[in-house]
């Protein structure tokens, strides 16, 4: 049994993919009948509609990025012939959402996050907390650095985002701008 397969992508509420197989002892074994399921899927419930006789994958509600990991829907499509005893293959289908191509995280409640601190605030006291989303990959791997400015004031927790103020304190009083990077787990990293 052979699989092709070919996809058209719309920019409307619903994808139309579909998977051929070809029963290559044909008219002797089930008059070359093929019957198409999923046998495993990343997706939501409810999220595609497989036509058994067709292979037609339908998309039934809008696809978002954040409902899988990375932004795609793996589905696995069996497709079994009529013959006895029945044979069958099996083939990965792959669905992107969203960009092409790693996304850059977004921060959640920014860009700009201002806080204001005592001037003898004491050492490792937290300032404020930064927070972004991966469209594409797991929120919990985005790591985040201070870029520039006040380092000498400020560290950053690369896992929670989370602002301090640096063991050496803040040695006088002034506005402070630092710019912090949000990095995701994906390749190339962003």
């Amino acid at each position: 049994m052979y699989f092709n397969h070919s996809s058209v992508l719309r920019y409307l509420k619903f994808v139309f993919f579909a998977v051929q197989a070809t029963d290559i002892d044909g008219p002797t074994q089930g008059n070359g009948a093929i019957t198409y399921s999923i046998t495993s899927s990343n997706a939501p419930e409810g999220t595609f509609l497989l036509d058994s006789n067709s292979g037609e994958l339908k998309l039934l509600k809008t696809a978002a990025a954040g409902d899988t990991p990375f932004g795609q829907y793996e589905l696995k499509i069996k497709a079994s012939d009529h013959g006895s005893p029945t044979a069958s293959s099996e083939v990965p289908v792959n669905i992107r959402v969203g960009v092409p191509g790693n996304q850059q995280p977004i921060f959640k409640g920014g860009p700009v996050f201002e806080a204001k601190v005592a001037e003898n605030i004491p050492p490792g006291e937290p300032v404020v907390k930064v927070n972004a989303h991966d469209p594409d990959g797991p929120d919990p791997e985005v790591t985040y650095r201070i870029v520039s400015g006040a380092r000498d004031n400020f560290v950053i927790d690369q896992q929670s985002g989370q602002i301090s103020v640096a063991p050496g304190g803040i040695a006088e009083r002034e506005d402070f701008k630092i710019l912090v990077a949000a990095v995701d787990a994906g390749k190339p990293y962003r």
